[in-house]
């Protein structure tokens, strides 16, 4: 009977922390599916006028570099319309969507004295569009940009606290530990 007891012990603090592992995991990966890791304008075709449109060109450019746009003036205007490929990525209310973003593994869980959990992690992006990768459109994307580089790389954090119920609620949203510059 103890050989079992001692045997079992293990094992159960095993699927425990695994259990927990996988409640921590559930709950961020709700967090980022409720995220659009999208860019670009909402609506289309964008038009401004001429000599007013320095803004808007770091934004619109990458675009055409990338064949989600095309570019015309016409009476003083400058005019931005989706080209095919543009047309076939673009997602109405979100815009060109590059997700979505996994969790890879949950790394590490550390229970601090507070009670606050801090939870590491390591993620991944399935099926990135071409266009995504695209030197200007990165360029002009500071998060896409780090978002990419940093897929299996880069650690994030999100920390827990465990509700009158010894229920897991999110404390803090999923942040970037490492800087990937």
């Amino acid at each position: 009977m103890r050989l079992l007891i001692l045997f079992l012990v293990p094992v159960i603090s095993f699927f425990s922390y695994s259990n927990e592992n996988n409640d921590y995991y559930h709950e961020i990966q709700n967090f980022f599916d409720n995220q659009s890791l999208c860019i670009g304008p909402l609506e289309w075709p964008v038009i401004i006028m001429a000599g007013q449109d320095d803004w808007i060109n770091t934004q619109m450019v990458p675009l055409l570099d990338a064949k989600l746009a095309i570019f015309k003036i016409e009476n003083n205007k400058k005019i931005w319309s989706l080209s095919d490929k543009g047309k076939k990525e673009f997602i109405i209310n979100k815009g060109f969507c590059y997700g979505p973003l996994i969790i890879k593994k949950i790394e590490n869980v550390d229970v601090k004295s507070n009670g606050l959990i801090i939870v590491t992690f390591k993620y991944t992006i399935n099926n990135i569009p071409d266009w995504a990768v695209n030197k200007s459109i990165l360029f002009a994307n500071s998060e896409l940009n780090n978002l990419i580089s940093g897929i299996n790389s880069v650690t994030y954090k999100a920390s827990f606290r465990l509700n009158s119920r010894k229920v897991i609620i999110m404390h803090s949203e999923p942040e970037q530990l490492d800087l990937n510059y």
